[in-house]
């Protein structure tokens, strides 16, 4: 049976190298012929290999471009000039109602043919087809010529433009409106009292630069503030809240886990393996005594003494409570003890108390942020009361 299996294996091999060296060799294949690149584009240069007398040789063949057919040159031309009589317009409606610039481009790189433009005058269509009509009062016309280059030979067309003065914005037209309504000519002016039979009055124009330049260190001053000081005292004690919060749970779990003959380490192990099975699934906010429980189960697995990771995470807790915990944790691996369990379920009861203590303070703040509305919603009520009533009078 074992040296069927065998040759079953060693004809699969040899099936597999077999079709590898049937594929490699007919990789190789003969053309007799390549593409050349369309007009307008670079000339391209095709690495080959070529076979002489049994030998084989590295070859470059360059390719230049597909040249225009001088009898149909003519053709390209005129479809040159559809193609440029639509680019030239830009954004404009018409060639008759010209407002924007043009687009004066000085190729076409699908025949490879250059474009040159000519006019008559560059002062309202520069050379590069930018159109100044912000001053033009009438229309104003011009020819385009508009010449193309293949090679030595050329093609002239010619473009009829019309170009219209820019519409004026509102305030433009009022600006000029006001400006030629404005009477006198001493070191005073006297302003316009109607403009088109309309009512106008004047004031000066606010300008509260330097007040807001004066609030703005004021502002840098209050953020600085918050982020340096501020913020940071407020993360420390919500940190704080939250390992006061946990320390009665963990404690009732290391309880109950010690008291079921785990050992501390173990006992840790469990809590961290729980919280970052529900960390994995609710996805919840970090709690930082678990944090702290998992790096000192790291430590413990990484060889790290247990008292000196307890004194570690008591160390880093930052809290009466934990140290206590870490301080009782490594007594317990020091001395060991029967009353060790008597002694950490007395702790349960403490922390069981502190966090009934610690609810009723939560609770007695609640109240305390409650007050401010509700004097602002006395003081509204009483608004609504007596504004009434003083009017009466």
């Amino acid at each position: 049976m074992k040296n069927k299996k065998y040759l079953i294996v060693v004809a699969a091999v040899v099936l597999v190298i077999f079709i590898l060296f049937v594929g490699l060799k007919s990789d190789k294949s003969y053309i007799s012929e390549i593409e050349r690149p369309d007009m307008g584009e670079d000339c391209t240069v095709y690495p080959l290999n070529m076979e002489i007398d049994g030998e084989e040789i590295e070859v470059e063949v360059p390719v230049e471009a597909e040249t225009i057919d001088k009898e149909n040159l003519q053709l390209y031309f005129e479809e040159a000039y559809e193609i440029l009589f639509e680019k030239i317009r830009g954004d404009n409606a018409s060639y008759d109602e010209i407002l924007t610039d043009l687009d004066f481009c000085t190729a076409i790189d699908k025949f490879g043919m250059k474009v040159e433009y000519e006019l008559s005058d560059y002062e309202i269509i520069d050379v590069n087809g930018v159109v100044n009509n912000e001053n033009l009062e009438n229309s104003y016309e011009d020819t385009l010529t508009v010449r193309i280059c293949y090679e030595e030979m050329s093609q002239e067309y010619e473009i009829r433009l019309k170009v219209l003065p820019r519409p004026k914005s509102e305030q433009e037209i009022w600006n000029e409106k006001v400006k030629n309504s404005i009477v006198g000519n001493s070191d005073k002016v006297i302003l316009p009292n109607s403009i088109d039979g309309k009512e106008v009055r004047f004031s000066g124009k606010k300008s509260g630069g330097y007040k807001s330049l004066i609030i703005l260190p004021i502002i840098a001053g209050v953020v600085w503030y918050y982020l340096k000081f501020y913020k940071p005292k407020k993360a420390g004690e919500e940190v704080e809240m939250e390992l006061r919060e946990d320390y009665s749970e963990i404690v009732s779990k290391l309880s109950l886990l010690m008291g079921a003959g785990m050992s501390g380490s173990k006992a840790f192990v469990k809590l961290a393996e729980d919280y970052n099975q529900k960390s994995d699934i609710a996805k919840p906010r970090k709690r930082a005594a678990y944090e702290e429980i998992n790096r000192m189960v790291k430590l413990i697995e990484n060889g790290v003494a247990e008292e000196d990771a307890y004194e570690s995470f008591g160390r880093a807790c930052r809290n009466h409570s934990y140290i206590k915990l870490a301080n009782l944790m490594t007594q317990n691996v020091k001395k060991g003890g029967a009353e060790f369990n008597s002694i950490l379920k007395a702790e349960v009861s403490n922390a069981f108390t502190e966090r009934k203590a610690l609810a009723r303070q939560r609770g007695e703040k609640a109240g305390t942020k409650l007050l401010l509305p509700m004097i602002m919603m006395l003081s509204i009520v009483l608004i609504i009361i007596l504004v009434p009533a003083f009017m009466s009078f």
